[in-house]
């Protein structure tokens, strides 16, 4: 029996531990490199990541510091986090 929202996505993605970090791990790549070139939503993603901890080590002053970027481009997610902060 399925008892919550993770068991659902993992036993219809059949996604194993290994191949989420995996997944988050060119995530985090990928979104630092597109940063590097001055996408503004990737920064959101970054502070999301750092915020939340998710595969990385939590880190409030480094979500801090991509929410900012992003909200000095206009990104909206970017201003809400930094409300919510």
């Amino acid at each position: 029996m399925i008892t919550s929202k993770d068991e659902l996505v993992n036993d219809q993605l059949k996604i194993t531990n290994e191949e989420k970090e995996k997944y988050f791990e060119m995530c985090y790549y990928y979104f630092g490199k597109s940063a590097e070139y001055g996408i503004y939503e990737s920064y959101y993603y970054l502070g999301l990541m750092y915020l939340n901890g998710n595969w990385i080590e939590k880190n409030v002053n480094k979500a801090y510091y991509y929410f900012c970027l992003g909200a000095g481009n206009s990104h909206a997610l970017s201003y809400y986090e930094l409300y919510k902060m």
